[in-house]
């Protein structure tokens, strides 16, 4: 493939495909990459403003953040390109959506959703694109949450929306803190929380293929 802004790069379960999302600055796209036979870039979007894509478990649909009906709402298409854009959300006034996760069986998605600064975490079912909060919990930016494989458990990032005498988020300053990191909860939800052991201020946890353990940034 040619040097380029790519951004959001997301690889499906099985291997198979790259969704990648590329920003020029003045445009945002979605692209294909299937990674067997000739492998090349193919667009999936055209219209609007299209970032954070994130294939289905098959993958065959990838759901993005669009603004391509004017608010930044989330979308589903083919991954082929045929058929209609579907639109799964509806974001309030002044608020983004944007997708992380698609829960192993394909029923749902996991999102962000909210202003800049002050986030919550949503389960979408795709069926009939009814969304509920995962419990209370707030961040300073978009969780990257992630499906375990076996679907039972997500993980998520929390970032500190604590100001500390500086004038900086917390986690922007280095200090710890029990309320920012890697978590994770069991899917459905039944309450409980645990946070991964800390390492500095984690972020962008990603499930291992055998679901055994956990990948992610420390900064």
């Amino acid at each position: 493939t040619p040097p380029g802004p790519y951004v959001a790069v997301r690889a499906s379960r099985d291997g198979t495909t790259l969704a990648v999302a590329s920003d020029d600055g003045s445009q945002r796209n979605v692209w294909i990459m299937p990674m067997r036979g000739s492998v090349s870039l193919r667009r999936l979007t055209f219209e609007g403003r299209n970032q954070f894509p994130v294939l289905s478990p098959d993958a065959m649909r990838v759901a993005y953040q669009s603004d391509r009906e004017g608010a930044q709402a989330i979308f589903v298409r083919r991954a082929d390109g045929t058929g209609q854009i579907e639109r799964l959300t509806k974001p309030a006034q002044g608020e983004t959506h944007e997708p992380e996760s698609w829960s192993p069986d394909g029923r749902y998605l996991a999102y962000s959703a909210g202003k800049p600064g002050e986030f919550s975490l949503w389960i979408l079912s795709i069926d009939d694109h009814k969304a509920v909060r995962l419990g209370d919990t707030q961040s300073r930016s978009p969780f990257g949450s992630s499906f375990s494989p076996d679907g039972h458990w997500i993980a998520y990032y929390v970032a500190s929306t604590t100001i500390s005498s500086t004038g900086r988020p917390i986690a922007d300053v280095g200090q710890l803190s029990s309320d920012i990191g890697v978590f994770i909860q069991p899917f459905p939800p039944m309450g409980a929380r645990y946070q991964v052991p800390k390492q500095q201020i984690d972020f962008h946890p990603v499930w291992a293929p055998d679901g055994g353990s956990l990948i992610f940034t420390p900064s």
